[in-house]
């Protein structure tokens, strides 16, 4: 009986319900909240969307910037080599290609030098050049704002005189200092022992050691910007000339070579012609060459 009344007065209320005008039937807090929580649900997942996406193409622009910057140690590298093989050809020129997006060139002047003293115990002393033609210029590519390393010699040392011919004039370095940086310098100087050779005196064959000293100046060209750039090298000269023999030494007239200079720290380094496998016993010959190679940078 009971159970009967129960379903009739849900009848009444149902029927009542459905004679209500549509504006007086109460909303369904189910609906409600339903409708709320898929909408904060799509927000939230919008915003994880929209989170995710700027922290992959942040990452994605740090190993863009690490990898171009890694592709422009070797492109320093190959210009270098470039540089190296132009010493001895004037007039010659050859070049290289980058593309440069986080990154960019420049040429400084270091306001240092490296000098070349060559000296005989009691006897001639010279200085082939002065010091302001051997003035040392770095050409230089910045990183991107992203990238660091840690200082290191891709190509040479921090040697200022060179007596094999084997090492290069150039020496390629990476450093972070306010960015990271990759540096192409010519400081430092190369005496070469070429061995003996005979040369008519003015009465009679002679023979004398012979020595070759070979400096490169790096200068800079005309430059212009762009991202995809060509960066060239041209030997636009070579001084060369000899000096004034120096007599035939003993153990106290020994021929020193002495380096004074370097960047960034001067430091001084010396040779004798005995340590470079010369006789002290014939006379020496003492050739300086000196190229000056122009460094011009432009593209579109």
């Amino acid at each position: 009986m009971e159970r009967g009344l129960k379903i009739g007065k849900l009848l009444l209320a149902f029927a009542d319900l459905e004679h209500k005008p549509a504006g007086f039937r109460k909303k369904s807090r189910r609906g409600v909240s339903e409708v709320t929580s898929t909408v904060i649900l799509t927000a939230g997942i919008i915003a994880i969307v929209l989170s995710t996406f700027g922290y992959a193409t942040y990452v994605l622009g740090i190993e863009s910037a690490s990898r171009e910057f890694s592709q422009a140690q070797g492109i320093m590298v190959s210009f270098e080599n470039l540089v190296e093989d132009l010493i001895f050809r004037p007039d010659s020129s050859a070049y290289i290609r980058f593309n440069f997006r986080t990154s960019g060139p420049s040429f400084e002047q270091t306001g240092g030098s490296v000098t070349l003293w060559i000296s005989q115990h009691g006897g001639s002393s010279y200085t082939p050049l002065a010091a302001g033609n051997a003035s040392i210029a770095v050409f230089r590519i910045r990183g991107g704002s992203s990238v660091g390393t840690a200082d290191s010699n891709l190509v040479g040392d921090s040697s200022i005189l060179l007596t094999d011919v084997s090492r290069p004039l150039g020496r390629v370095t990476v450093n972070q200092s306010q960015g990271a940086w990759i540096n192409l310098d010519y400081g430092r100087v190369r005496v070469n022992y070429l061995g003996t050779f005979k040369f008519y005196n003015g009465s009679s064959l002679e023979e004398f050691n012979v020595v070759e000293v070979t400096y490169l100046n790096l200068t800079r060209g005309v430059w212009y910007g762009g991202n995809y750039l060509t960066i060239s090298a041209r030997n636009s000269g070579v001084l060369s000339y000899q000096l004034p023999a120096f007599d035939k030494g003993n153990q106290s007239k020994e021929i020193t070579f002495t380096a004074v200079g370097g960047w960034p720290t001067p430091k001084t380094e010396r040779v004798t012609l005995t340590e470079l496998g010369g006789d002290l016993g014939k006379r020496t010959i003492v050739r300086i060459v000196f190229a000056k190679v122009v460094v011009t940078v432009g593209g579109g």
